[in-house]
């Protein structure tokens, strides 16, 4: 059966959502496990606790693993950004990888990771790392998975956190790789920079809203602190509308069509599109609903013409999410 929903961490997702596709509207839900090769915080006890700007790496994790399986998309995006090798990834539709990172992936095998991951064939793949960031399986999914390879983990301060720079560095102290994560970071800076001002060029500081479809009838508008809205106010210089939400929790799931006047004052609407339940292809369904609302050309980015589709996938946050999110706005906002 479809869901509508939408899913923002991937804590969530992870947690059990079977079915969702990468497509669920759930509030951040769910605690972390405790989990080997999970990073320690700064308060944990001992002399294995990470300090401030450091990492501790547990003794079972390879620093150079040549076989890794990657447990959710954004998992992948930190190996192929830090050049760790994988040999399994996470599959929104357990035969296709998410469309922005498709290409990286050739040869990789894709995966079913949730809502109970599938053990032989992670185990099949003989992996030296499973590297899960979000840390969301329950004990008794973590101990087969332990029972496989050395897990990582981040840290609790990481785990669904907004700042991809920062989640890249620690995983990149973990894995001694400074290097490339640093120089992953320069480029996209200087890039991000260059599109700014043609961004502010083409824009002036324009407003914007990202809405997503629940069910018929219904429509979210996202958190300021998603990937999309992330780097188009801070990496772009776009500023946010009245209706976006600062945060996961003030958001609503229940704004009806005929409060479709709250997007009055967004000089761009921006709608997310999921993909259809076992594909990777986009599920028009949801989206023609909102537009073919009696209330839609009644907006003034409507009638402007500056209405943009995205894909869902590039919701969540990782390095190549935000990569993905400056290709999509060089794309469609400044073409």
């Amino acid at each position: 059966m479809k869901s509508n929903l939408i899913v923002p961490s991937r804590r969530a997702l992870l947690a059990g959502l079977a079915g969702l596709g990468g497509a669920g509207l759930l509030s951040a839900c769910g605690s972390s496990a405790s989990v080997a090769g999970s990073v320690p915080s700064p308060s944990a006890g001992g002399s294995g606790a990470a300090q401030p700007g450091a990492s501790a790496r547990p003794a079972d994790l390879p620093t150079d693993p040549e076989r890794v399986v990657a447990m959710y998309a954004t998992d992948a995006d930190y190996c192929l950004v830090l050049g760790l090798p994988l040999v399994g990834s996470y599959s929104t539709s357990a035969t296709d990888f998410p469309p922005y990172q498709a290409d990286r992936l050739s040869g990789v095998q894709p995966l079913v990771t949730f809502p109970e991951p599938s053990y032989e064939q992670i185990a099949a793949l003989r992996p030296d790392l499973v590297f899960h960031g979000a840390a969301s399986y329950s004990p008794d999914q973590v101990e087969p998975l332990q029972a496989i390879a050395p897990l990582f983990a981040f840290d609790d301060r990481y785990v669904d956190s907004p700042d991809w720079r920062a989640t890249l560095r620690e995983a990149a102290a973990v894995f001694d790789r400074v290097g490339e994560a640093e120089e992953f970071v320069a480029a996209h800076d200087a890039r991000a920079e260059e599109l700014r001002a043609r961004t502010a060029e083409r824009w002036d500081g324009a407003s914007f809203a990202y809405m997503g479809p629940i069910e018929p009838g219904v429509f979210y508008v996202a958190q300021a602190n998603m990937q999309t809205n992330l780097t188009l106010v801070e990496d772009l210089g776009l500023t946010l509308a009245d209706a976006v939400p600062a945060t996961v929790e003030e958001r609503r799931t229940d704004i009806s069509y005929e409060e479709m006047s709250m997007l009055a004052d967004a000089d761009i609407i921006i709608v997310r599109t999921n993909p259809r339940e076992g594909t990777v292809d986009v599920d028009t369904e949801a989206t023609e609903q909102i537009t073919g609302s009696p209330l839609w050309p009644g907006l003034p980015a409507v009638q402007a013409g500056n209405v943009r589709t995205i894909s869902g996938d590039l919701f969540y946050t990782s390095p190549l999410t935000a990569q993905a999110n400056l290709d999509w706005a060089e794309q469609q906002l400044l073409a």
